[in-house]
């Protein structure tokens, strides 16, 4: 196990799930999930949902409430998130995000979830503030999934790549 801070988690994610080509403001949404909730079995389960290949997120209507199929919840938790914070009806989802990503997320974001004939509900708790950033102790294989996805972020070290703009100039202030 590798002792982590809150800093050290998010940047990580935050690289990682652009790696992994998910939308930056997903990347900020997991990162600040993962980091605040301190939670490995969360971190691993964000490692396994960037590995899966899951259908593009799918919403329909019934009875005014937002139903959303084909869900990764850490791809897709900013737009449930933005549905959840409107208030209104209870936002359904399907499949059903695993439990730790469930807990981690109720706990950093006030989301209230519930099981429901149509899956899981998620409606807005209480406003609790956000929890401080925690330390975590990550198995070196997590820590080598997530940093696989951050590498495909990096640009190659090559002559070519500096010539189109990567890496500083002849100093570090041009």
């Amino acid at each position: 196990m590798i002792d982590r801070s809150g800093s050290e988690i998010f940047a990580m994610v935050l690289k990682a799930m652009r790696g992994a080509g998910f939308p930056l403001s997903a990347g900020q949404f997991g990162a600040e999930t993962v980091a605040r909730a301190g939670s490995l079995p969360a971190l691993e389960n964000l490692a396994t949902a960037m590995e899966a290949e899951t259908p593009p997120l799918t919403a329909t209507f019934d009875d005014d409430a937002p139903v959303f199929a084909n869900v990764n919840i850490w791809r897709d938790a900013p737009v449930i998130h933005d549905a959840v914070s409107a208030g209104g009806a209870p936002v359904s989802l399907s499949p059903v995000p695993d439990g730790s990503a469930s807990a981690a997320l109720s706990a950093v974001w006030g989301w209230a979830i519930e099981s429901s004939d149509r899956g899981v509900c998620i409606a807005q708790g209480p406003d609790h503030g956000l929890p401080r950033m925690q330390r975590v102790s990550v198995d070196a294989d997590t820590w080598r999934r997530l940093n696989h996805f951050a590498k495909q972020t990096y640009v190659p070290e090559s002559d070519h790549a500096r010539v189109s703009g990567a890496g500083a100039g002849l100093n570090d202030n041009d």
